[in-house]
Order: structure tokens, then C-alpha cells, then sequence
């Protein structure tokens, strides 16, 4: 099977710019997978995503999703009926009066028909949780409803792939968990997910992690691998939980490291412990 989104040489520099934002990137993405891209403000992020979406062309090189050259102005509504993207700002979004309508208004854009346009809706507001919330304005709902009406309206056009740029970054503890659930389930599900995030917890979760720094890939690697580094000179934290198991590890050498999540920390502790017990009682 060959790679679904392919990045070959990739130059990019902004006008007026000294330096490119991105220098030379060459990368693949899988169907299927989940990918964290992760950086300072400034490294070079979402000029990457941009440039898988056909926002933005490369001066040099060649960027495809599944065989279509985004610097080919038609196949640019193919790509972006399988690539869809979710930006930090739900409010920057929302152009419709009813959450209904704001989910059916890029498929009107396209010209869909009036039913299959509303079947779409209602089966991309009903996957969100949203359906029984379609006639409210967007306005009134929280921080959370708001990007999961942003997801919905990715997910009405049925993409393979969906972005999300710092989606989670402006919601709080709620919100965020809400957005997270539906990535895990849409991963679970088949679809591919790229997402730029400063939340590590987010990063540990993916197939792969991306740090991009100063235009440059820095490293691509699984969580595991990626959180044993040093980050500090990147000025990344690792998610809490792989911070106690590391200074667990150093008192207990048989910890395992890293642990990614809180509630795998509490059940390797809670294994030790009724070891321990079990131990004591024989």
C-alpha cells in the first residue's frame, strides 16, 4: 500500500521572509494513523498542515494526497473533499445563523443536493452529539459545542483525513475531553488525524510525534521514544503522567517508562502494590 499524504523536498517561505518557514521536508502519512505535530509558536507547524490542505503551495517540491498534486488548481476541491481541517478558533468558523445551517454550509458551497445535503447533517451532528442542539445559533453554545459544530461540518463531507490546528487549545478541561473523545473514536474508525497541538497530553496519544523546529523536522517517532528525550532546549514538557514514571524509574528500576496516561500510572502502582501484598502474606 502506498503512502496516502506525501510531502517531497518541501520549500516554503513566506513574503518579505529571510528564512524559509519550512526548508526542505520530506514526509509520509498513512492511512489510518494518528500524528501529532508538535513546536514552538513560529517552527513551522501550521505551514506544514497548510500546505497538505493546498492552502498554501510550495515554492519548491510536491505535495499529494492520495496521487492529487496540490499545486494543481483542479484537483484542489477533491483534496479538500478528503482532507478537512479544524482551526484553534471556533468563533473564526461560524458564518450561519442555526448550528444546522453552519454545518451544511460548505456542502452547499459545493453544490451537494438538498436531501443528501441534509442526511449529511444530520448524521455529522448526530456523531458529535449535536443534533438535538441543530436550530440553537452557535453563539449560545460553549467553547466545547462550538468545536465539536466545527467537527461536524469537517466530518459532513466524509474526508479521509481531517487536521486540527491547536483545536483543543482554547477549551476548557471539559471541552477539551469532549474533543478528545471524538478523536479517539474517529482514529478508531478508520480516519487519519494530524493534529498541531502545544498539549502534550494530546502528543502522547498519537501513532507518531512530529517536532518541527526552525523549518526543520527534528525527529518523527513514537511516543515512547519521543518523550525519553530531553525536550527542554525545545521547551516541551513531558505529560505528567511520563514525568512520575521517570522519577519513579529512578527509585524503582523495573518501572516501566515511559507511561503516557494517569490511569496506566495508577494501575502499574496498583499491580506493584497487591504484589507487594501478595508477597508479604506467603
Amino acid at each position: 500500500m502506498g503512502d496516502f499524504i506525501t510531502l517531497q523536498g518541501i520549500v516554503f517561505t513566506y513574503d518579505k521572509s529571510i528564512s524559509p518557514a519550512l526548508d526542505h521536508i520530506t514526509l509520509a502519512f498513512q492511512k489510518g494513523e494518528r500524528v501529532a505535530v508538535v513546536g514552538a509558536n513560529g517552527s513551522g507547524k501550521s505551514t506544514l498542515i497548510k500546505l497538505i490542505n493546498g492552502l498554501l503551495v510550495p515554492q519548491d517540491g510536491k505535495v499529494t494526497v492520495a496521487g492529487y498534486d496540490t499545486s494543481v488548481r483542479s484537483h484542489l476541491q477533491p483534496i479538500r473533499r478528503i482532507v478537512s481541517m479544524v482551526f484553534q478558533n471556533p468563533d473564526n468558523q461560524m458564518v450561519a445563523g442555526t448550528v444546522e445551517e453552519e454545518v451544511a454550509f460548505g456542502l452547499q458551497n459545493y453544490g451537494v443536493p438538498t436531501e443528501e445535503m441534509r442526511r449529511r447533517v444530520q448524521v455529522a451532528l448526530e456523531y458529535v452529539g449535536l443534533w438535538s442542539e441543530r436550530m440553537r445559533p452557535p453563539d449560545q453554545l460553549s467553547g466545547g459545542q462550538k468545536q465539536r459544530v466545527a467537527i461536524a461540518a469537517a466530518l459532513a463531507f466524509s474526508p479521509e483525513c481531517l487536521i486540527f490546528d491547536e483545536a483543543t487549545s482554547m477549551l476548557d478541561a471539559p471541552g477539551r475531553h469532549s474533543v478528545m473523545k471524538l478523536l479517539d473514536r474517529l482514529k478508531g474508525e478508520g480516519k487519519t488525524i494530524i493534529s498541531v497541538t502545544h498539549d502534550m497530553e494530546e502528543a502522547a496519544q498519537a501513532d507518531r510525534i512530529l517536532l518541527v523546529d526552525h523549518g526543520q523536522i527534528i525527529c518523527d517517532e513514537g511516543p515512547a521514544a519521543f518523550f525519553s528525550r530531553d525536550l527542554s532546549h525545545y521547551r516541551l514538557k513531558r505529560p505528567l503522567a511520563a514525568e512520575i514514571s521517570a522519577h519513579l524509574r529512578a527509585s524503582f528500576p523495573w518501572f516501566p517508562h515511559p507511561i503516557m496516561k494517569v490511569e496506566g500510572l495508577l494501575a502499574e502502582w496498583d499491580t506493584w502494590r497487591q504484589a507487594e501484598s501478595d508477597d508479604a502474606t506467603e
